[in-house]
């Protein structure tokens, strides 16, 4: 299952690693350091991210690819 952090622009309170995603085939699901959400739709997660301020305006085009970066396999 792909895991992605959450990457946030210089206007958003992300730190690396805290915030992370899991794409599951039919959801996506946030998981912050104090527990998970689960979201049907890319942009239901961005909305959701970016109203909590976890996401900057910069990644208003709702790109994934704007916010979500692939996590590093340790």
């Amino acid at each position: 299952m792909p895991e992605y952090i959450v990457h946030g622009d210089e206007g958003s309170t992300v730190h690396m690693g805290f915030v992370y995603a899991l794409l599951f085939p039919d959801k996506l699901c946030v998981v912050d350091c104090v527990q998970m959400h689960f979201f049907l739709t890319l942009e239901d997660a961005w909305t959701w991210l970016h109203a909590k301020g976890l996401v900057g305006d910069s990644a208003q085009t709702q790109d994934p690819g704007d916010w979500l970066k692939p996590r590093r396999q340790k």
